[in-house]
Parts: structure tokens; C-alpha cells; sequence
């Protein structure tokens, strides 16, 4: 069975065994595709790669929506094409790139070790590539430079590691990193009103976006109140952990 499910016309997407990552696909022109933040276990990738050839979708460009391991990971089967990234993201990519590296473990190949978080640069705020206008929306919520993609074609929001249904607000630990936070879901928050679909990073696609704005933000005003948040996602799978990291930033 294809790890690929259609979404809507012209999205295909793959979920993670492994916290739910989301692997985008958007459809361009004669058979060439947009890959977005392909992941993640070496085995995932392989089938990603599997199920493109065999459905004659060729990579011609790849996006990575920021600078973390499980968002820079490529395939040698994808091909050399163009992988943008916002100039943070490529920043924090070359800097960081031994950590990067330790955090995905000793399970990927050397080949895919060597193209991980090589990514260039986007030379605006479209993506160039034969396909549906791609938009990057750019903020510094949950890390510096972190791009959501906006394809209003589609009516699609691919949201990076934001407006997810199981992991809570993932600040960094910059100073005023709420406020920050607060400031990327305002940029986010009219593009998720429109949205046929809101791709979050992490979890479950939505229609309804602006619930998933909504949410966060009153898990913010939680913090930021000091109140004790009454959110769901609280009893996932480490984000106790993450929800004690963030009362200490408010």
C-alpha cells in the first residue's frame, strides 16, 4: 500500500509512524512535484521515494519549513533539484549541523546523512517552481525563520511545526519567546481562516483552522495569566514535559 493518501487535488500526503510528522507533496506540472519537509525515519523515506517513482511524480524542488532534524531530511532518489529554506533556516542549518545530525540518530544511511539540511536560500517569498503558486509566510515562532506555506490554489496552509492537534506550542527559549510565539500565530491566523486545509508539522490536517489558532492562543493567555491550562494535549506523549518548559517562559 502507497505511504502517499490524497488529500485534495493536487496534495498528497504521508504521516510518520513516528510523532505523526506530515511528508507534503504538491502536484505541479507534467508529473513534477514540491516536497515538503520529507521524512522521517530512513525506511519512511524510502517508501516516499518508492511511491513517487512508481507513480511517475518526479521531485523538482524541495522546501524545508525550518531548521530542525526531522525538517531537513532528503532522499538521493529525490534527485539534485533546488531545496529552499528561508535564509534563517539555511543559517541555523550550516551552524547547527552536527547537532542536526546527532539528533536523528544512528539509523540513516550515509547518503542521506550527507544531504540532510542542505538547503539554499529562497530568493523571495514564492517558491519557484513549475506548480501551483506556493507563498511562504515567514515568522519566528517556535524558531527563528520558521516559514508556513500558503497555496491559495488549493486553498492549503502547510503550517510547519505550528497548529497542531497533539503537540502544544513549541516555543524556542529566546527571550519573550510567548510573545514571539503569540506574533507567529497572529501572521498564521488569517491564512488558517481560509484554508480548505491547515497541514500541521506534527499531527492531524484540519479544516477548521481557526480552531486550531484559537486554541493556542488560549494556552498562551493560560500562561501568560498564570492559570493552570485545562489543554488536552497536555497528557500527550512528552508534552508534559514541554507545558512545564513553558509555564517557566511566562
Amino acid at each position: 500500500m502507497t505511504r502517499l493518501r490524497k488529500v485534495a487535488t493536487g496534495l498528497l500526503v504521508a504521516t510518520s509512524r513516528k510523532y505523526e510528522l506530515n511528508s507534503v507533496v504538491v502536484l505541479g506540472q507534467n508529473g513534477g512535484v514540491l516536497l515538503v519537509d520529507p521524512g522521517w525515519p530512513q525506511d519512511e523515506l524510502d517508501e516516499i521515494a518508492a511511491d513517487l517513482a512508481q507513480q511517475s511524480l518526479t521531485p523538482v524542488a524541495g522546501f524545508s519549513t525550518h531548521a530542525h532534524h526531522d525538517h531537513l531530511l532528503w532522499h538521493p532518489e529525490f534527485g539534485d533539484v533546488p531545496r529552499w529554506a528561508s535564509p534563517d533556516t539555511v543559517r541555523l542549518a550550516g551552524s547547527h549541523r552536527d547537532e542536526i545530525l546527532e539528533a536523528l540518530g544512528p539509523d540513516y544511511r550515509d547518503e542521506v546523512l550527507a544531504l540532510t539540511g542542505r538547503v539554499s536560500a529562497l530568493p523571495g517569498l514564492d517558491i519557484p517552481w513549475l506548480g501551483p503558486q506556493s507563498d511562504v509566510v515567514l515568522h519566528d515562532a517556535h524558531i527563528d525563520g520558521h516559514s508556513a506555506i500558503w497555496i491559495a490554489e488549493l486553498g492549503v496552509l502547510i503550517a510547519g511545526d505550528m497548529l497542531s492537534d497533539i503537540e502544544l506550542p513549541l516555543p524556542d527559549d529566546s527571550s519573550n519567546a510567548l510573545g514571539t510565539y503569540r506574533a507567529g500565530l497572529e501572521t498564521l491566523a488569517p491564512y488558517a481562516s481560509i484554508a480548505r486545509f491547515v497541514i500541521p508539522g506534527h499531527g492531524t490536517i484540519t479544516s477548521d483552522g481557526t480552531e486550531r489558532v484559537a486554541a493556542d492562543l488560549a494556552y498562551l493567555d493560560d500562561l501568560a495569566a498564570g492559570r493552570e491550562s485545562t489543554d488536552a494535549r497536555i497528557g500527550n506523549s512528552e508534552m508534559a514535559e514541554v507545558h512545564a518548559a513553558n509555564r517557566a517562559l511566562a
